[in-house]
């Protein structure tokens, strides 16, 4: 066997352990809290009221909610009925990292590592271990952009319109996604009149809602939906105020600066926690890999623009190389974050999630190349990375470790918010909208 075959088999083993490992993380120990934890409330209980007959008082669309309330269905009403739909994305986002990488890289190698570093990273843990809607969000966004890029025909375009319209049913911000979609619908290798199915993104959103509306017992015609969506827009565009401990900027997400502290608890010396604090050392890889993308860009236009003006080139000729997959992460991680930058609207480090995912892909694509190129650098890069993710794994997934250890992972002062004791929920759902952790 050659040299490159052998290594070529640790790689894969090696990124298949890591999810294998991701994948258990996740499901360990899922039903412990027994009861509602951090902002599961809002949701869990909606839900029951979907199975139910009642109304909807959350503030979002209702798939994601139904989601939970088809794991109740399945599994009961407990603890593990609550989070099977987040788990279940959640194993979902390791394979479309892995399938987004391949496509934009053409590498299995970007592939394989991608599914490793996502499967590993706390964040995307700690929200496939609780019944939020992040995670599902997540998965529609990711879903939306593997279909976008992998689409050659009309079936691959009309499934990324479906996909869209499902993850707008979860929560308005997927509608990003549709900047993309329409790109390649319309200068893609599909054929032209495909563009036209792009429709069904706004088709699918409007039946899952009316499906919503009618558990409810509520008129759900299509005028009901575009006026519960209209305000549910309105009540969303009024959050602005500014004043929860949590809030955190759009740029503060490349740091981050205000995790957030989700579950937490100490018992004989043992705690176990669980924080949307990632693995440090990919979050800030990933960070260094948007920055370094974007300033090749401005760099190349740059030159493209002293050229034109000095009559030595027309625009758009080629002037500098720019890698087409890595334009691509950069422009799948730009859009969910687009709407936190352009509004005012109170924002917190989970609306990162989905921007997040697109930066650890392009991340995995650029270890897949040192790899290539220099393998030695690139496995050090690739160890490192992982084995951090084993390190802080206990902050994220609930595991027992003694309180050096849970402040040697989370060193930073800032993300060690977690020793607070989330709300506990109301006994009974109220008929307003009941004042959240966050928004």
């Amino acid at each position: 066997m050659s040299v490159t075959k052998r290594q070529d088999l640790l790689l894969a083993g090696w990124c298949l352990a890591a999810v294998a490992l991701g994948a258990w993380l996740r499901a360990q120990h899922l039903a412990d809290p027994t009861g509602l934890a951090w902002d599961e409330h809002h949701f869990v209980r909606t839900a029951q009221n979907y199975l139910t007959g009642a109304r909807d008082w959350n503030d979002h669309p209702p798939l994601g909610k139904l989601l939970i309330a088809q794991g109740i269905r399945w599994f009961g009403d407990d603890s593990w009925g609550w989070r099977a739909s987040a788990l279940a994305s959640g194993w979902a986002n390791i394979a479309l990292a892995g399938l987004l990488a391949g496509r934009l890289f053409q590498n299995w190698r970007a592939g394989v590592i991608a599914a490793a570093l996502l499967a590993g990273d706390g964040f995307f843990i700690a929200y496939s271990r609780t019944a939020l809607l992040d995670g599902v969000v997540a998965t529609f966004t990711l879903a939306t952009a593997c279909a976008a890029v992998r689409a050659r025909s009309a079936l691959g375009i009309g499934l990324g319109a479906v996909l869209l319209g499902l993850g707008c049913a979860v929560k308005f911000s997927v509608v990003v996604m549709l900047v993309p979609l329409v790109a390649v619908a319309l200068v893609g290798p599909a054929p032209r009149w495909a563009s036209w199915l792009v429709l069904l993104a706004p088709l699918s959103y409007l039946w899952i809602y009316q499906y919503g509306l009618m558990l409810q017992h509520r008129p759900h015609g299509v005028g009901d939906v575009i006026t519960a969506t209209r305000e549910l827009y309105e009540h969303h565009a009024k959050l602005t105020d500014g004043k929860h401990m949590l809030i955190s900027s759009w740029y503060s997400w490349l740091l981050p600066h205000k995790p957030i502290p989700m579950r937490y608890a100490e018992v004989d010396g043992m705690v176990r926690s669980m924080t949307s604090m990632g693995n440090p050392l990919l979050w800030w890889a990933g960070s260094v890999s948007i920055l370094a993308t974007l300033g090749a860009l401005s760099a190349v236009a740059a030159q493209r623009v002293r050229a034109f003006v000095r009559a030595r080139a027309t625009p758009l000729q080629t002037i500098g190389a720019l890698d087409g997959a890595e334009l691509w992460c950069l422009a799948l991680w730009a859009l969910p974050v687009l709407p936190w930058v352009l509004s005012r609207r109170d924002s917190y480090i989970y609306h990162y999630l989905p921007a997040y995912g697109f930066a650890v892909v392009l991340v995995a694509g650029k270890l897949a190349r040192l790899i290539d190129q220099r393998r030695r650098l690139g496995w050090l890069g690739l160890g490192a990375v992982t084995l951090c993710a084993w390190w802080v794994s206990p902050v994220n997934a609930e595991l027992p470790v003694t309180r050096a250890g849970y402040e040697a992972r989370l060193w930073l002062p800032a993300w060690r918010r977690a020793r607070q004791k989330p709300p506990a929920p109301p006994p009974a759902p109220a008929p307003k909208l009941p004042p959240r952790a966050t928004q």
